[in-house]
């Protein structure tokens, strides 16, 4: 009796690994980045292809990524990104852009890029000054309307492209996640093969001894 026990934990071991690695790999294929579109930042209306989000328990960021291969101190400036208002004391801040988030034909969220003053992301190769953010659901189809109200075309050298994405910051939680589900599964995969090894060579010894 106690020997069937342990042969159904071992297979109930299995089975979670297996449920655990599916519903990882579900989640390793979440798009973090649903929106990525090159624009060129004269005044005027961008309107961007739809978009799916996969997320609907962290919010989206709407941001301008740029290169970083220009001088920081003036983008830091150019961007709103610099807290010093003497250091751009020559330097205009020119982002200005205010933006609607349809889906279907209802704006579900709208914002514009001064009620986020000087919020800016610097990954190691880029830019990024985030002009609002919302909470999506998932699964939900949108297109994402912005207003550029200042030319900025002097910025067009830096290759700016309009993103939704994930907040950066969640990025390395998402991956942290995915990590220890998939090394969760493997160690409930292993404890169940070994109790199914060792179930099995207890009734090898026995049928041994039997003969």
């Amino acid at each position: 009796m106690l020997l069937k026990i342990l042969e159904w934990l071992g297979v109930a071991f299995l089975v979670a690994a297996a449920c655990f690695y599916i519903q990882t790999i579900r989640d390793e294929a979440l798009n973090l980045q649903p929106l990525s579109l090159p624009v060129s930042l004269v005044p005027g209306t961008i309107r961007t292809p739809e978009f799916k989000t996969d997320i609907e328990y962290w919010d989206y960021e709407i941001a301008i990524d740029f290169e970083t291969n220009v001088d920081r101190q003036r983008m830091d400036c150019f961007v709103g990104g610099e807290a010093n208002s003497d250091r751009c004391s020559s330097i205009p801040n020119l982002i200005d852009i205010s933006w609607e988030l349809f889906e279907g034909e209802r704006v579900a969220f709208q914002g514009n890029s001064r009620s986020t003053p000087g919020m800016m992301r610097e990954p190691r190769v880029r830019y990024e000054r985030i002009v609002g953010t919302f909470r999506a659901q998932k699964g939900h189809q949108y297109k994402l309307v912005l207003h550029v109200n200042r030319d900025a075309s002097q910025l067009n050298y830096a290759n700016p492209k309009v993103v939704v994405q994930i907040l950066r910051g969640y990025w390395e939680d998402h991956a942290m996640g995915v990590g220890f589900g998939k090394l969760f599964a493997v160690i409930l995969g292993l404890i169940g093969m070994t109790i199914l090894a060792g179930t099995f060579n207890f009734r090898r010894l026995k049928r041994r001894d039997r003969g």
